[in-house]
C-alpha cells in the first residue's frame, strides 16, 4: 500500500530541507542536487529506497565532519568561531559583560502568562545620558527573543547603540520563548501552555508590556522597534484596542511580516501546503512546542565541534528562510547567534504562518474547518485584521533580497497602513531577511538612519526626512 500523496511530498520537502542543510554544514555542494533528488523520487512513490539513501548520505556526511576538523580553506573562519567569547552567554551576561546596566521586570499578562521584559535604562556614560527621550521597545519576531538585539559588540548591536544614545531600551519577550515559560497555573510541560499563536502575543502581551514600560518611565508613548512578526503583533494589539495607538510615538518596522503570499523563501513554500500533516505530527511528537533549545545546544551531546556545525546551520537557515547574503555574514558572531536561535515557540504559530502563505489574508487563525471557526468567530472563515486601525506614525525598512518578506509584499502593506512617513530599501541589494538583525554592516546601513529618525521625532516638530 503507497504512502498518501499528501505525506510523501510532505517528507520529501523535509527531506530535500535536510539535504541542504547537511550539504552545508559538510561543504558538499553535491547535497543540494541530492536533496532535488529526495523530492522527486518520493513524489514519483520510490519513497522506501529514496529514504534510505537520504538518511545514508545524512549519516555518511555527519559521520565525516565527525573524523575531521574544518578544511584549510576554512581555518580563518573556524578559528574566528571558536575564540568568539561571547559564546554560551545568556543575555544578561552579554549586556553586563559590555558595561551595560540590566534589568528584568515580570510582566503578567491577562491570560496569566509570565514573561521576562528585559531592560538596559541607560548607556555606559551613566543616567544622566538619558534626557527625556521616550522609552524604546524592540520587539523579536518569530523563533527568537531579546537575544536578537544584542548578538554583537556595543557599537554594531541595536540595543547598545540606542542605549549609548540615551534611550530607555526595553526588549521583549514573547511567550513561549527561552525567557518566557512561566505561567501563573501552567507549566511549560503542559500542552494547554502552547496553546497560542501570534495573535495572542499581539493581544494579550504586548498591551501588557507596553502598558508596563509606561508605568514605570512615566512617559506618556513610547518608540516600537519591531523585526518580522514582531511588527505583526502591534498590528495586532491596535485591531483589538485601538487605544494603544496613542500609546505609540512612533511605529518602525524591520521587514515586516504581513502579507507572505509572496514568499520564496523554501522553508515555507515548501511546507505550506501540508499545513495541517505537519500540525498533526508536530503536536503528536512535541506536545505543541516547537523548536525548544537553540542549536549549539541540540548539537552538543552529539557532534565534537557543535559551534562550527551550529554556525553552519544557522547560514543555511538563514539562506532557506529569509534570503542569503554571504558579503554580510558575520562569522564570528555566528555561534552566538546560534546560541540564541532558534527560540521556542508554539507550533500553532508556526502553522499560523503557514496560513498567511496559503491564505494570501492577514487573518486570525484558522482551526481547519468551518465549523470549528464558527464556534470561534461566529462566522465559517477567520476574522480578517483591519490594517485601516494602525494609524501611529510608521516607518518601514525592507530589503530587495528578503526571500520571506518580498519588496512586493512590503509595498502593498505600506500602501494599506493609513501613516507611513518613511518607506526605504536598505542601500545593499543582496540584504535578506536576518540582515536587519545579524548582518555585520547592519549598523551602517539601518541602525544609523533609525537613530536619526528617533532624535529628529523626538524634537517637538515630529518630523521624519
Amino acid at each position: 500500500m503507497g504512502l498518501p500523496e499528501g505525506l510523501i511530498s510532505s517528507l520529501g520537502n523535509l527531506l530535500s530541507s535536510l539535504a541542504e542543510l547537511v550539504g552545508a554544514v559538510t561543504g558538499d555542494r553535491k547535497m543540494v542536487m541530492k536533496s532535488t533528488t529526495v523530492q522527486k523520487a518520493l513524489l514519483q512513490g520510490s519513497c522506501n529506497g529514496i529514504v534510505m539513501e537520504a538518511s545514508t548520505c545524512a549519516s555518511s556526511s555527519i559521520n565525516n565532519n565527525t573524523k575531521k576538523k574544518p578544511k584549510a580553506a576554512e581555518e580563518n573562519q573556524t578559528n574566528s568561531i571558536y575564540k568568539n567569547p561571547d559564546i554560551g552567554l545568556c543575555v544578561s551576561e552579554l549586556i553586563q559583560k559590555y558595561g551595560f546596566p540590566f534589568e528584568s521586570h515580570e510582566v503578567v499578562t491577562k491570560d496569566k502568562y509570565i514573561l521576562n521584559l528585559f531592560r538596559i535604562p541607560h548607556g555606559r556614560q551613566g543616567p544622566h545620558s538619558r534626557g527625556d527621550k521616550p522609552p524604546v521597545l524592540l520587539a523579536h519576531g518569530l523563533l527568537n527573543s531579546a537575544g536578537a538585539w544584542v548578538i554583537h559588540e556595543p557599537d554594531k548591536a541595536l540595543a547598545y547603540m540606542l542605549a549609548d544614545r540615551g534611550y530607555d531600551t526595553w526588549m521583549l519577550n514573547s511567550r513561549g520563548c527561552t525567557y518566557s515559560k512561566g505561567h501563573e497555573t501552567l507549566s511549560a510541560q503542559d500542552k494547554e501552555f502552547w496553546d497560542f499563536s501570534f495573535h495572542e502575543m499581539g493581544t494579550m502581551d504586548v498591551p501588557a508590556v507596553i502598558d508596563h514600560i509606561l508605568a514605570t518611565t512615566g512617559h506618556p508613548n513610547l518608540y516600537y522597534v519591531g523585526h518580522s512578526l514582531g511588527n505583526t503583533k502591534l498590528m495586532i494589539a491596535i485591531n483589538e484596542d485601538e487605544n494603544l495607538v496613542g500609546k505609540v510615538k512612533l511605529l518602525v518596522c524591520f521587514a515586516p511580516a504581513v502579507y507572505l503570499y509572496m514568499t520564496t523563501a523554501r522553508l515555507l513554500s515548501l511546507n505550506a501546503p501540508f499545513f495541517k500533516l505537519q500540525k498533526a505530527i508536530l503536536d503528536y511528537f512535541t506536545g505543541g512546542e516547537l523548536m525548544s533549545k537553540p542549536f549549539v545546544q541540540q548539537f552538543k551531546k552529539f557532534l565534537p565541534y557543535p559551534e562550527y556545525f551550529a554556525a553552519k546551520v544557522v547560514t543555511m537557515s538563514m539562506y532557506l528562510m529569509g534570503g542569503y547574503n554571504p558579503d554580510q555574514i558575520h562569522w564570528p558572531g555566528l555561534p552566538v547567534v546560534a546560541g540564541h536561535t532558534p527560540s521556542s515557540s508554539s507550533v500553532r504559530t508556526y502553522i499560523h504562518c503557514l496560513q498567511y502563505f496559503i491564505n494570501s489574508e492577514f487573518q486570525q487563525y484558522d482551526y481547519g474547518s468551518a465549523d470549528a471557526n464558527l464556534q470561534a468567530y461566529g462566522q465559517p472563515t477567520p476574522l480578517k485584521y483591519d490594517l485601516t486601525k494602525v494609524t501611529c506614525p510608521t516607518v518601514i525598512f525592507y530589503g530587495e533580497n528578503d526571500l520571506l518578506c518580498r519588496p512586493q509584499a512590503v509595498e502593498q502593506l505600506s500602501k494599506e497602513l493609513p501613516n507611513v512617513v518613511g518607506y526605504h530599501r536598505v542601500d545593499c541589494d543582496k540584504f535578506s531577511h536576518t540582515d536587519f538583525l545579524y548582518a555585520k554592516d547592519a549598523d551602517t546601513l539601518v541602525y544609523n538612519k533609525l537613530i536619526y529618525m528617533l532624535e529628529e521625532w523626538t524634537r517637538p516638530e515630529n518630523s521624519v526626512s
